[in-house]
Parts: structure tokens; C-alpha cells; sequence
């Protein structure tokens, strides 16, 4: 049987990394006005997003290489 840390630690990596996404993709908004596009960004969301994807790859590693060990 698997150790189930390393389950929970892929599931949380897994999870982690696509809110991650998700809250960067969410991070910026345009307009459009008058065939000039403007742009805004927000970069504490877009740290935040960072932060969220690089623990959840860190923990997916994590997760994968405990399951890996015998």
C-alpha cells in the first residue's frame, strides 16, 4: 500500500497549481475603448498566483518521489 502522505501531498499539489492558474488568469482585466485596448494588472495577485503554483509543484515532486521510494 502507498504511503498515504504521498497521496494527500499530490492531491494538494494538484490542487494547489490549478488555483494558481486560475487566480493568475484572473490577476488582469482590459477595456477596449475606441479601437485602443488598455490594460491593467494587479501584482499582488499575480505573486500570490506564483507562490500558489510553485508550492503546488514543490508538494507534487514531493508527493510522487515518496510514492516512488520503497
Amino acid at each position: 500500500m502507498k504511503n498515504p502522505i504521498s497521496i494527500v501531498l499530490i492531491i494538494v499539489g494538484l490542487v494547489l497549481g490549478i488555483y494558481g492558474i486560475t487566480l493568475l488568469g484572473d490577476s488582469g482585466k482590459t477595456v477596449e475603448l475606441g479601437g485602443i485596448e488598455l490594460g491593467v494588472k494587479d501584482k499582488g495577485a499575480q505573486t500570490q498566483a506564483y507562490m500558489f503554483i510553485g508550492v503546488g509543484v514543490i508538494s507534487l515532486i514531493g508527493g510522487i518521489a515518496m510514492a516512488k521510494r520503497k
